[in-house]
């Protein structure tokens, strides 16, 4: 069977169980923010989108249903979800086992991301052989200790954007993957025959968007409720500067900075949200993106910059290019939302 997916997320369902005051699970979360990743990686978000994940408890009765065996067959890469629930769930230990079935133990085509670390004396006797399997594996992992050594997983029960940990081992993750995905599609296909000169070649398809989403200190709630329904709504991948987020305890102004600067090289538009502000903290923004523009080599083009301006909120600094889209203050983020995907499309 021709491989239909890039990737099968295998994990247990009690570590997607949705916490008070959120709408989705930790895994459900985990592989929203891992496709915006792998789009990135991979160059095309629609390879990205290949991911298989059982939202809809297809596993019923049966020890491993005729449906996931097929989902499994048809799909390039394993990620399991580790945790102590994963090896309790028989269903996931099937699924782990069928994998290895198909490619052998020693395929390089299993990526363990540990949720939780697992100690090995509670571990049910039929899974060992399999723990030991995922343990031999390079692990990626989103769970450490804080200050008084208890273990927490990143951005559990809430989304924590200053973790920025969390965003790094999973595009660490990604990279790997796509690195994987390119040398298996290479000897999947077969060997080309050299163009002829006067051949025309094939239109390539363009780039994906990545939007930075910034804003002053009372918009920071906007700005993370358009970055989430980007990716939800629209599949459109954003970044947070650090600038914009919520805790920056223990950053110096330098690092913030830097972060903005290093964004603002990766981006395809930028998103400045101005419902409330205050006015300074956005001028400052719109001053940086005039200084990385200034720099750019001749030829490069900069980032769309669109900002969604309250007009009952004062605006004296303007640059040329930007993109004014007046918003209502209590409907700030859905107005800002629509103006960028329009200006996307």
């Amino acid at each position: 069977m021709p491989d239909k997916y890039n990737a099968f997320i295998s994990y247990a369902w009690v570590d997607n169980e949705v916490p008070v005051h959120r709408n989705k699970g930790w895994v459900s979360l985990f592989v929203d923010r891992l496709r915006g990743h792998l789009g990135r990686e991979l160059g095309r978000q629609v390879e990205a989108d290949r991911i298989w994940i059982d939202y809809e408890q297809m596993r019923g009765n049966e020890p491993l249903s005729d449906k996931i065996r097929g989902e499994l067959t048809a799909s390039r890469l394993l990620i399991p979800v580790v945790s102590p629930s994963y090896y309790a769930s028989p269903w996931c230990c099937q699924e782990l086992a069928t994998f290895l079935d198909l490619h052998g133990e020693k395929t390089d085509r299993i990526f363990p991301v540990w949720m939780e670390p697992v100690d090995s004396k509670k571990i049910p006797k039929e899974a060992r052989h399999l723990a030991a399997v995922l343990d031999e594996r390079l692990k990626y992992q989103f769970w450490y200790q804080d200050e008084q050594r208890q273990v927490r997983t990143r951005w559990f029960p809430q989304i924590k954007p200053a973790d920025r940990d969390f965003g790094r081992v999973q595009q660490d993750l990604a990279r790997d993957m796509a690195a994987l995905l390119r040398a298996i599609a290479g000897q999947e296909q077969p060997e080309q025959a050299t163009p002829e000169p006067d051949q025309t070649p094939s239109p390539t398809i363009e780039g994906e968007h990545l939007i930075m989403v910034n804003g002053g200190d009372d918009d920071t709630e906007h700005v993370l409720w358009i970055a989430e329904r980007l990716w939800e709504d629209h599949r459109v991948s954003s970044v947070i500067p650090l600038v914009a987020q919520q805790d920056r305890t223990g950053l110096k102004p330098s690092e913030i900075t830097k972060d903005l600067r290093d964004n603002l090289g990766l981006c395809t538009g930028v998103l400045v949200v101005y419902c409330a502000g205050p006015q300074h903290q956005i001028h400052q923004q719109l001053k940086e993106y005039r200084r990385h523009i200034a720099k750019l080599p001749q030829g490069k083009r900069p980032p769309r910059l669109v900002l969604c301006h309250d007009p009952s909120q004062p605006l004296t600094f303007r640059l040329p290019g930007m993109k004014i889209f007046p918003v209502n203050g209590d409907e700030c983020a859905g107005d800002c939302l629509r103006a960028i995907v329009a200006e996307l499309a």
